[in-house]
C-alpha cells in the first residue's frame, strides 16, 4: 500500500477463536478484506449450521471495497463467501487450491464469482494494495498448499 497516510486494520471475525475469519484493511478511499470464513456453531446453538462474520462494516463501506484475499482454503477462511458475495461482489484472490475450493462452494449457491488464482510468491497490485500469497510449510519441510 502506498501514498495514503490513513490506514486502518479492523478485525471483523475470528479474533480469539477458530473460525469466522475476516479482516478489513483500509485507506481513506479503498478497502480490502482478507478471508471470509464461517464459524461452526457450539453445542448451545442447536439448529444453526454456520455462523458468519458480521459484514455490516463492509456493507457500510461497499463503495470502498475492492477485493477479498484468501489466505487458504479452509472453511473458517472461505465458507462465508457464498453468503457475502451476493451483496459484496468484488474479485476474490487466492491460490489455485483456495480459489478452487471457494469456487465450488460459491457456485453451489448460484453465484458466478470473479475468482483470481495467484501463484504463491507473485506480487499482486489491486488499487493501492500490494500483496503476495506465501506457501505454508509444515515443520517437516513439506508444502501444504
Amino acid at each position: 500500500m502506498t501514498g495514503d497516510p490513513y490506514f486502518k486494520a479492523t478485525p471483523l471475525g475470528g479474533l480469539g477463536r477458530v473460525g469466522g475469519n475476516l479482516m478489513a484493511y483500509e485507506t481513506s478511499e479503498h478497502l480490502i478484506a482478507v478471508d471470509c470464513g464461517v464459524l461452526f456453531p457450539s453445542a448451545d446453538q442447536p439448529g444453526v449450521d454456520y455462523v458468519i462474520p458480521d459484514v455490516s462494516y463492509l456493507l457500510a463501506r461497499r463503495d470502498k471495497l475492492r477485493a477479498f484475499v484468501l489466505t487458504h482454503g479452509h472453511e473458517d477462511h472461505i465458507g462465508a463467501l457464498p453468503y457475502v458475495l451476493p451483496e459484496l461482489n468484488v474479485p476474490v484472490y487466492g491460490t489455485a487450491l483456495a480459489v478452487g475450493l471457494a469456487r465450488s462452494r460459491i457456485e453451489e449457491a448460484g453465484i458466478t464469482p470473479d475468482l483470481r488464482a495467484v501463484e504463491t510468491g507473485t506480487w499482486v497490485e489491486h488499487g493501492p494494495f500490494r500483496f503476495r500469497l506465501i506457501p505454508v510449510i509444515e515443520p517437516s519441510g513439506t508444502n501444504t498448499r
